[in-house]
């Protein structure tokens, strides 16, 4: 264990190499791509300045009125807004008008259903006042009468054994 067994390492060595490609080609290419963007760019600029010069397009829309090609999307857009909106309203206001007459039939349905009720009860059972209900009367309903001759119904007076036979 004594001291020193490794040595420092060495230092790196750097090693120029030449580039054996000839890339001038591609340099010159760039620089021709260059100048094509260049002059693009400024037939570009010219063209639109010579069309913000030009007096701009107008469209007869009616009417005697007239409006530029650059805002006649908006003109399009805004009378379909306006369409639509006077279409809304006359929807409103037909659904209003349908509900009110909704419930006006409903109303008359209604009161037809209960006068549909009182005819029939009416012919079923004759007017107010009148002879009332009738019905057929069993052979031993006359014979009991109203209960008559024993002093009522069946209480302890009617429950006398009348004969005894004994």
């Amino acid at each position: 264990m004594g001291g020193g067994g490794k040595a420092p390492a060495p230092a790196p060595q750097i090693i120029q190499r030449t580039n054996p490609y000839n890339d001038t080609w591609i340099r010159d290419s760039l620089a021709q791509g260059e100048s094509k963007y260049d002059e693009i760019s400024d037939w570009m600029n010219q063209r639109k300045t010579a069309l913000a010069n030009q007096a701009p397009t107008m469209y007869n829309v009616g009417g005697g009125m007239q409006v530029a090609q650059q805002d006649f999307g908006q003109y399009v857009q805004g009378r379909f807004n306006q369409q639509e909106q006077a279409f809304n309203q006359r929807l409103a206001q037909l659904q209003s008008n349908t509900g009110a007459n909704r419930q006006s039939l409903l109303a008359q349905g209604e009161t037809l259903a209960r006068q549909g009720e009182r005819n029939r009860i009416a012919a079923a059972y004759g007017q107010q006042g009148g002879a009332g209900v009738t019905g057929v009367q069993s052979q031993k309903r006359k014979n009991l009468g109203a209960y008559s001759g024993t002093g009522g119904g069946f209480n302890r007076s009617g429950m006398r054994i009348q004969n005894l036979n004994v």
